[in-house]
């Protein structure tokens, strides 16, 4: 284990903790060896007196006795700590092997009773050994809270980021095919309409032009012109069919996508545009109210929609209806 990896509840046990079991440990070590000095000099005593029956005083052989019951003692003592000591540490390996088993559960996103691993690694160990084992297990609790924490806090940004991220892509992606006029699609977003509708039924194209719109401008002011782009936009988007896609391609240009619609359809949405947009209340006079000059370009029979051709002969369509007098529709 690290040692920074759970610091409070180890200054805890460092602060608190270790003095006493020290002394505890000093204590127990102490006793042994009074207690192995008399039971040597007792069995000194006892082996002495029936080696050596004949003395009659029993001052030397008392003196000779606690002399050897005390080389015993000396010599048996060690032995005896040496092997406590080892109990000790078999107990202290088999807790490390132990907590070292579950952090690397832990690392791998198990989940880690650590009270029930120390309960097996000190069942038979003394009760020092449990009680620092305790303490461990309190000081890996909090670790493991800590980390289960963090772990979630990781989860619930991550998550978050990803949402944030998803919007900011989305919202980027419009704003990169919208018109923020009219929000209709720009040229942009017409490229990939045409990717997505020339697999379908056969595409016709709808040029629109607003006539008389740079002497609205010239004598209104540009406010005026930018509500009259923004009334045709939301124009289209409440009378055409719902399959159908506009676009505004600049200035005063504007371009409908019609996949499956023939020339007579056409025809009808444009007159149908035409007739609306002479209703629209108009507060800009004296200024004249523009109108819709409209060019349409319907798939040649037998041959692949060809988005350049196609937009380039509704285009052809528009000057027609401009040259033949304005606010009419044309059909190539």
């Amino acid at each position: 284990m690290a040692s920074g990896d759970f610091p409070t509840a180890m200054n805890r046990t460092d602060a608190t903790q270790e003095p006493p079991l020290r002394g505890t440990i000093g204590q127990r070590v102490a006793g042994r060896w009074v207690l192995g000095s008399l039971a040597g000099l007792l069995l000194a005593l006892g082996i002495f007196h029936m080696l050596t029956p004949r003395l009659p005083d029993p001052g030397p052989r008392l003196v000779i006795a606690a002399l050897l019951g005390w080389i015993g003692t000396l010599g048996l003592a060690p032995w005896v700590d040496h092997v406590r000591l080892s109990v000790h540490d078999h107990a202290l390996r088999r807790l490390t092997r132990a907590l070292a088993t579950g952090r690397a559960a832990e690392a791998q996103g198990e989940s880690v009773s650590f009270d029930r691993l120390i309960d097996h690694a000190t069942e038979e160990a003394d009760p020092t050994v449990i009680q620092l084992a305790r303490e461990i297990t309190a000081a890996l609790h909090d670790v493991h809270q800590s980390r289960s924490a963090t772990r979630r806090l990781e989860r619930t940004m991550h998550d978050e980021i990803r949402r944030e991220t998803d919007r900011a892509t989305r919202r980027l992606r419009r704003e990169a095919t919208t018109d923020p006029l009219t929000g209709l699609a720009n040229r942009r977003g017409m490229e990939a309409a045409f990717e997505r509708l020339c697999g379908g039924p056969p595409l016709t194209a709808m040029a629109i032009d607003l006539d008389g719109f740079k002497p609205l401008n010239d004598t209104v002011g540009h406010e005026a012109g930018d509500a009259c782009l923004r009334a045709v936009g939301d124009l289209l988007r409440s009378a055409l069919r719902r399959e159908d896609f506009p676009v505004r391609l600049g200035g005063d240009e504007f371009l409908v996508l019609m996949p499956g619609a023939g020339r007579e359809t056409a025809q009808r949405v444009g007159e149908r545009l035409r007739h609306l947009l002479a209703q629209v209340s108009w507060p800009y006079a004296p200024a004249p109210r523009p109108t819709l000059s409209i060019g349409i370009a319907t798939p040649l029979p037998g041959e692949r929609t060809d988005p350049v051709d196609l937009i380039r002969r509704a285009d052809e369509a528009l000057y027609t209806a401009k040259r033949t007098g304005r606010n009419r529709v044309v059909a190539a």
